[in-house]
């Protein structure tokens, strides 16, 4: 972030998408604007595939919905977590903070990254 509103600049945006193109980053949490830059690309998971349906109700008004541009598709990607959450409660965020599973998390870290996602949630 570099003090603009939230806006990132050139060099942390293609730090972000080189780290989530090599599966370094296996759960983004940040300001929406996160999802803004990657959602349109397909880069990340149905939340379908991560909350149950119940959740899904439950957190229905904070659900993210991107279109995929390559294919014209809505798909729900990221979630903005409650405001009385552990990453606010520590000073990392302010009052928003969106969370998202990139499509090039390691496979082997999905399982954990969607525990890690449902844990912040406070499920």
């Amino acid at each position: 972030e570099d003090g603009s509103g939230g806006e990132m600049d050139m060099a942390t945006s293609q730090s972000l998408m080189a780290r989530i193109a090599a599966s370094d980053i296996d759960i983004l949490a940040g300001d929406k604007f996160i999802l803004d830059m990657f959602g349109a690309d397909g880069g990340f998971l149905e939340m379908r595939e991560i909350l149950t349906e119940e959740q899904m109700e439950k957190y229905a008004d904070n659900l993210y919905t991107a279109v995929d541009e390559e294919t014209g598709e809505e798909y729900v990607c990221g979630l903005k977590l409650p405001e009385s959450n552990l990453l606010t409660a520590g000073g990392y965020y302010g009052t928003e903070v969106w969370m998202a599973i990139p499509v090039t998390a390691n496979e082997e870290h999905i399982q954990l990254a969607k525990e890690v996602f449902i844990y912040l949630l406070g499920e």
